[in-house]
């Protein structure tokens, strides 16, 4: 008697990789939740990527203006230092044409405090 019920238990277990209707409906649930997730990763990854290219090449771009603006500024002090015969007097001039801009600046970007 006990055999008999014995491979009656046997005959009605299901194998471990049979999971039925219903873990196929899982795994097919489960595989469209990874496979958002993936693109929504590399979505993210690739807008970080073009973020970064797109503020290394505005940094290199100012860092190129300001280094542009330097030069000009330079050769601006200099030719009014030899208009005016005095050694000096034309980087005097230009530091103070750039003190009174970043005054005229900062007096127009204020918050409203």
């Amino acid at each position: 008697m006990t055999e008999g019920t014995h491979a009656i238990k046997k005959s009605t277990r299901k194998a471990p990789e049979d999971h039925g209707l219903v873990g196929a409906v899982i795994e097919m649930v489960l595989a469209s939740f990874r496979g958002w997730f993936d693109a929504a990763i590399a979505s993210i990854e690739r807008s970080v990527t073009e973020a970064m290219l797109r503020i290394a090449r505005q940094i290199f771009i100012l860092f190129l203006a300001l280094l542009g603006l330097a030069f000009l500024l330079f050769g601006f002090s200099k030719m009014l230092s030899y208009f005016f015969q005095v050694p000096g007097i034309g980087e005097s001039i230009v530091g103070v044409f750039m003190l009174a801009m970043a005054f005229i600046l900062a007096l127009f970007t204020r918050d409203g405090k």
